[in-house]
């Protein structure tokens, strides 16, 4: 007899966040310091968690922010009071402060843990001899010096110079006036340059060449501006144009490391740790205008519910420093309780892309309940939720009916069913169940190449407040077809 056995999640789509994800694991560390490390040695760090749910937890996906970390973790289920690990290494090349996140997705939650770790890469000590050059906003050593090749003086091609013929009556002459010479006691003055007319150094030249010749008319002088004579003597750097000194410029782009447009940041992330819907925090981002001219905040942002933004300081000219304030309401977060991570977009008056910037805060999330609203929350009760499903043959199918009713006083919401690896699970007959009201959660299990026993568990999420994720499990022990063993489903079963 072909039964047909239960499976994999399919979920429903509801915009609003019901059930509550309570903490399934424990970790021995979230965030991580490496302190400071010498470029190139390896930055690895594992961070080990204890599973104190009451069934097997397995890690469906680990995400590192910006591809900089190379995340490894432990792919199978973990059992109950067991550990697993996740391995997060970091690619020490590049030179400065550093702060990345983890994101570890499991046992089908849909707001993951955050974890993280963070560090200084410090340069290398220059060789000696080796002088120090500024590169990518970092002193390292400078290349060597270019060396001059040498020359052979017999391949040299020499070229006669002419004499320009010069009339002696014409000829006019430059008095030198000498410097005095100082006492030898005395540190020497600068010597003065004698100016030169150029008409006058021709007409010497053409002086007794037997010819008579035009003197050449001296050029007139042209009026000099003081910024002309600066940019003929010195060459201008934009942050001695902005008034501002080169070192202070490097000092702020050491100290804020995270480049944005003409800002930069030394944080983009934050984690708040753990708040409830009864606290408000106050987040600031540090942040310096590392370019010659000014940036305006234009006030215009985006932000989930229960955050808001604001400015210390609408406009920061060159080199300033100042926050950016994010502000947490947290009895206005629309979750009802676990891991957030919120990314809040503002704007500036820079050209795009930008003018457009963001910061990210992370925390994980508790919602108090006033008594009220558990005695009137709504309530989801299977009628079993353990099923033993028997012997099958390997490529049948088993299909099994998780009814549940409502009893509770409002209305209850399924936002979810997610089954583990290897089967089907559908949604419920009806989007909403009204109190006293029934349904159903039809889960299927395909056995093609499956052998042995088989447990396989449903995650279901509601918007019932005493018991927001209810887990159903099914076991089935899958057996080979002894009158077809090695044939390719010979009968059709499960056709």
């Amino acid at each position: 007899m072909i039964k047909y056995a239960c499976g994999i999640a399919l979920l429903l789509c509801f915009t609003v966040s019901f059930a509550q994800e309570p903490e399934l694991l424990d970790w021995n560390e979230i965030n991580h310091d490496f302190g400071e490390i010498k470029q190139g040695e390896k930055a690895e760090f594992k961070f080990v968690f204890t599973n104190r749910a009451d069934h097997p937890v397995k890690l469906d996906n680990v995400k590192a922010s910006c591809g900089c970390t190379t995340p490894n973790w432990t792919r199978d289920l973990v059992d109950r009071g067991k550990t697993g690990e996740i391995s997060v290494s970091y690619n020490t090349a590049r030179v400065g402060a550093f702060n990345k996140s983890v994101s570890v997705y499991y046992d089908s939650i849909q707001n993951p843990k955050v974890i993280y770790i963070k560090g200084n890469v410090l340069a290398p000590p220059p060789a000696p001899g080796d002088s120090l050059a500024p590169v990518d906003g970092n002193l390292q050593p400078a290349p060597p010096p270019i060396q001059a090749q040498p020359i052979d003086p017999n391949q040299l091609q020499r070229t006669p110079v002419q004499a320009l013929p010069v009339d002696p009556d014409q000829l006019q002459r430059t008095p030198v006036q000498a410097s005095p010479v100082p006492p030898p006691s005395l540190q020497p003055a600068p010597i003065q340059p004698v100016p030169v007319n150029p008409a006058d150094h021709m007409n010497q030249h053409r002086e007794g060449d037997g010819h008579n010749h035009a003197p050449i008319k001296a050029l007139e002088p042209q009026p000099v501006s003081a910024g002309d004579q600066q940019a003929n003597t010195s060459v201008v750097l934009p942050e001695m144009k902005a008034g501002i000194a080169p070192e202070k410029m490097e000092e702020l782009k050491k100290k804020y490391t995270i480049p944005r447009g003409a800002l930069s940041f030394d944080q983009m992330v934050k984690h708040v740790g753990d708040v409830t819907s009864k606290d408000t925090k106050i987040i600031e981002f540090a942040v310096a205008n590392t370019s010659t001219s000014d940036v305006t905040f234009t006030g215009e942002y985006s932000a989930p519910a229960g955050f808001a933004m604001k400015f210390a300081d609408n406009v920061l000219k060159p080199a300033q420093e100042s926050v950016v304030i994010v502000s947490l309401d947290a009895s206005k977060l629309v979750s009802l309780g676990g891991t957030f991570n919120e990314r809040i977009d503002f704007k500036t008056n820079e050209a795009a892309p930008h003018d457009s910037k963001s910061v990210t805060v992370s925390g994980n999330y508790e919602k108090i309940w006033t008594e009220a609203e558990k005695n009137n929350s709504p309530k989801i009760e299977f009628y079993d939720a353990d099923i033993d499903g028997g012997k099958i043959i390997e490529g049948e199918k088993f299909v099994y009916d998780f009814r549940f009713k409502n009893t509770g006083k409002s209305t209850l919401l399924i936002e979810s069913a997610k089954a583990s690896c290897g089967c089907t699970a559908s949604a419920p007959e009806d989007k909403e169940v009204a109190p006293g009201a029934e349904s159903r959660i039809t889960a299927s299990f395909d056995s093609k190449g499956r052998l042995g026993q088989q447990t396989k568990t449903i995650t279901v999420k509601s918007n019932d407040i005493s018991n927001p994720n209810v887990q159903l499990k099914f076991t089935v022990l899958v057996e080979k077809d002894p009158f077809h063993d090695g044939e390719e489903n010979p009968a059709g079963f499960g056709e």
